[in-house]
């Protein structure tokens, strides 16, 4: 056997040149095998070559002068205005992609949103910084990620504008309460929040560990009913027993905090941590007339994760095409991996498509798109049709509408669960 560990070396290869020696017109010249598909027309590299940089920089997080030394290691010199130049054509291919998805995501009924920071630096007039704010909206079949300069309630306005409605799982940042007002949404907001309230102030005032340790025994203690009551059917003996221990619990609590707040002697730090809860208490205790919520939004932190590694390895985007380029590479990726679809095979599928298209975005990029897929298709790239997401039924505004005591129900699709939607859990 031949030893594989030495140095990687360039072969060169000459070969012999031909010519036609007749005068005849009958002969077609001289025929050659077909080159490798190029996703740029005239480029110097295959595919393969930019699936490699393109999902080393945007799904590993590898900046990209350290992604060229490692292939100099290998003898290859690629220099850094060719990747540059290959991102720009590339992210015009992608954004059909981008589109579609964020379309879709639209459609849904249920999102986990958060936002973080993330450097654009680029002068603007209007803008004294280069601060700007990464937001994610995962649904259970999409997940889009938007890159804008602000961090206001007209980037979640903007980007469900009117024909959207649903529930939205967050944390309790003003933009996404001001979404309530609107009719057409419900904010589910994080338990892991208010129990970091009370985490912080055992901190903060150590003569109180003892009472706010308390507090997060309590919402310990939810957790494990609810994960318990998940398992089983809705129309189960199981599930109609673990429900009425939930509600007992959640009823407990709410007793607890209103003894609490009726106290003269009361802290103030401990008035402050249960006035919160009880102001967020009709959004922290949606998870119980919807099963399919979660009673936190780790869902959305954790499809942050990716983009923030990318954060501390690059420091953000140089450039305003290669700040849409992040966040749609982050839209088609994140989406791609929650189907379970394995991203080489899909980017390789995908390009050499377009590059049948002459480098351009090829017309039929449904294919393409993991909920338009066939198990068949599904299988081909990696993925499980078993496992394949599925999305929440939509919710019933009346049960919401009761508990504020509303008379008269928000203008809001109404939807009671058919046997059909039981089918989610």
């Amino acid at each position: 056997m031949k030893n594989l560990t030495g140095k990687p070396s360039l072969k060169g290869v000459k070969r012999r040149r031909y010519t036609l020696t007749c005068s005849c017109n009958c002969n077609p010249g001289i025929i050659t095998a077909k080159g490798p598909d190029k996703l740029i027309s005239g480029g110097g590299y295959a595919i393969s070559f930019w699936i490699k940089v393109f999902l080393d920089k945007y799904r590993w997080q590898t900046p990209t002068n350290r992604l060229r030394e490692e292939l100099e290691k290998f003898q290859l010199f690629v220099s850094q205005g060719s990747i540059t130049g290959g991102f720009q054509f590339i992210s015009g291919l992608l954004k059909p992609i981008e589109d579609e998805i964020i379309n879709k995501n639209k459609t849904e009924t249920h999102w986990h949103c958060d936002e973080t920071r993330w450097m654009v630096f680029v002068n603007m007039p209007e803008k004294k910084n280069h601060k700007w704010y990464l937001w994610i909206y995962q649904s259970a079949t999409t997940v889009v990620f938007l890159l804008v300069p602000s961090r206001g309630a007209k980037v979640p306005k903007e980007h469900f504008e009117n024909n959207a409605s649903g529930i939205i799982s967050a944390d309790r940042y003003v933009a996404y309460k001001c979404m309530i007002k609107s009719g057409n949404f419900l904010v589910a907001f994080c338990w892991a929040h208010v129990r970091r309230d009370f985490l912080d102030l055992a901190v903060k005032w150590p003569e109180l560990e003892a009472w706010a340790l308390v507090w997060v025994g309590k919402i310990a203690d939810i957790y494990p009913i609810n994960n318990q009551r998940m398992e089983f059917d809705r129309d189960s003996l199981e599930f109609t027993e673990l429900d009425l221990k939930l509600r007992n619990s959640i009823e407990q609590m709410e007793n607890d905090h209103e003894q609490e707040l009726s106290k003269t002697n009361l802290h103030c730090a401990c008035g402050a941590v249960l006035n919160s809860l009880k102001n967020h208490w009709n959004g922290l205790i949606l998870f119980i007339d919807y099963p399919w919520i979660p009673m936190d939004n780790n869902i959305a932190e954790r499809g942050l994760r990716n983009p923030i590694m990318g954060r501390k390895s690059y420091y953000g985007s140089g450039a305003l095409w290669s700040a849409e380029l992040a966040a749609r590479s982050f839209t088609i990726n994140q989406t791609l991996e929650l189907w379970g679809i394995n991203l080489y095979l899909w980017y390789y599928t995908y390009f050499k498509e377009c590059a049948k298209y002459k480098s351009k975005t090829p017309n039929n990029i449904q294919k393409f798109l993991p909920w338009n897929m066939t198990d068949q298709q599904l299988i081909s790239f990696g993925a499980d049709p078993k496992k394949v997401p599925i999305p929440p039924p939509k919710i019933n505004r009346d049960i919401y509408d009761k508990k504020q005591n509303r008379d008269e129900p928000s203008h809001i699709y109404l939807h009671t669960l058919t046997q059909m939607d039981r089918a989610y859990y």
